[in-house]
């Protein structure tokens, strides 16, 4: 469990519980680049400061032996008083909470990416030339948030489903495309190049 930051920027990095043996290395996994931004976070259980995100994961590991944290928080904010928050809550219900949601759809080596823990590559366009699975399994449950600006996107429009968004920026992959984000309150969704 090592964590390799390649910037100095404050982040807060969310973590589901059942990516305790493994994450990832920040930038190095396309894997790592979901977002979930504009989250409603549910009631805290305990927030305290500690040394590294290793502590905090140790202390979530703690409560959830008496299943009292199933996600926490780690912040490298400077002079945070509580840097490591223990939130009790399904991951996939608190994820669903949040208005922002990104995904990768492909790297910038022709592989496409899904959400998800098994990956056929006869299911992607044909310009696919691997598939990576980002599911459960691939780490997905760890991200960082409050910690970029976005570009303008390639793309816009009006989507009644997050995944209709990810299908329009699907088709355009072959023209560089190879992010999207959807606002779910607004329905709204943005295609990117090159995240």
């Amino acid at each position: 469990f090592t964590l390799q930051l390649l910037t100095t920027m404050p982040k807060l990095f969310v973590l589901g519980l059942f990516v305790a043996s493994a994450f990832y290395e920040t930038g190095a996994d396309v894997c790592g680049n979901y977002l979930f931004d504009d989250c409603r976070y549910p009631a805290l259980i305990t927030g305290v400061h500690v040394g590294d995100i290793n502590e905090c994961k140790d202390l979530c590991d703690l409560y959830h032996t008496a299943d009292s944290c199933d996600f926490f928080t780690y912040s490298t904010l400077p002079l945070t008083d509580e840097n490591c928050k223990i939130y009790l809550e399904e991951w996939d219900t608190f994820v669903g909470g949040c208005n922002v949601h990104g995904a990768p759809i492909g790297d910038n080596n022709g592989n496409c990416v899904v959400n998800d823990d098994h990956c056929e590559i006869d299911e992607m366009p044909a310009d696919c030339d691997h598939c990576t699975a980002c599911g459960k399994a691939g780490c997905y449950g760890v991200f960082e948030s409050e910690c970029a600006e976005f570009p303008k996107p390639e793309e816009t429009s009006d989507a009644l489903q997050e995944s209709f968004c990810e299908a329009a920026c699907r088709i355009i992959y072959k023209e560089g495309i190879n992010y999207y984000t959807y606002k779910v309150e607004e329905q709204t969704c943005g295609c990117y190049k090159k995240m």
